[in-house]
C-alpha cells in the first residue's frame, strides 16, 4: 500500500513538474518544457506517462507498473539533463562574450546565471520516487503472482 501511494505521488509530481519552471535564467526567463521548441513533445509525453502510471498504480497492475515507472523516471531524468545542459551552453556562450568586458561584475554574473527552479526540484523528486518504486516492488510482485 505504501509503495502504491509513493508511486502515485511520483507520477503526479512528474506530470505537474512539466508545467512548472525547471531552470531559472535571470537575463532570459524561466524555462519549462513548453517554452522550448524541442521540449514540447517531451512534456506532453511525460504528462501522459504520469497519468497512465498513476492509473496503473491505482489498479495495481504490478508488472506493467514496474516497467512503466522505470521508463517514465528515466525519460524525465533524461529530459531534465537535456534542458539543463542546453541552458548551460547558453550560459557558456554568454560568459565567453563577457571575456572582453573589463568589468568583473559582469563576469561573475555570467558564471552564476542559470539555476534549478522549483519545477526541476519537483521533477527530480518525482524521478526519485518513481525509480524507488520501480526497483523495490519485487516482493510485492512475487506475492501477487502467486495469489491467483
Amino acid at each position: 500500500m505504501e509503495r502504491k501511494i509513493i508511486g502515485m505521488l511520483g507520477a503526479v509530481m512528474i506530470a505537474l513538474a512539466t508545467f512548472c519552471p525547471l531552470v531559472r535564467v535571470p537575463s532570459l526567463e524561466k524555462i519549462n518544457f513548453y517554452s522550448m521548441s524541442t521540449g514540447e513533445l517531451n512534456g506532453i509525453i511525460l504528462v501522459l506517462l504520469g497519468i497512465i502510471t498513476c492509473y496503473l498504480f491505482y489498479k495495481e497492475y504490478i508488472v506493467i507498473v514496474r516497467i512503466l515507472s522505470a521508463v517514465t523516471g528515466l525519460l524525465a531524468l533524461r529530459d531534465l539533463i537535456f534542458i539543463v545542459s542546453d541552458v548551460k551552453n547558453v550560459d557558456n556562450r554568454l560568459f565567453m562574450s563577457f571575456q572582453n568586458d573589463p568589468f568583473p561584475l559582469l563576469k561573475s554574473l555570467g558564471m552564476e546565471m542559470a539555476s534549478l527552479s522549483y519545477g526541476g526540484v519537483m521533477l527530480i523528486g518525482g524521478v526519485f520516487l518513481m525509480l524507488i518504486t520501480a526497483f523495490t516492488m519485487r516482493k510485492r510482485l512475487e506475492m501477487n503472482l502467486w495469489s491467483f
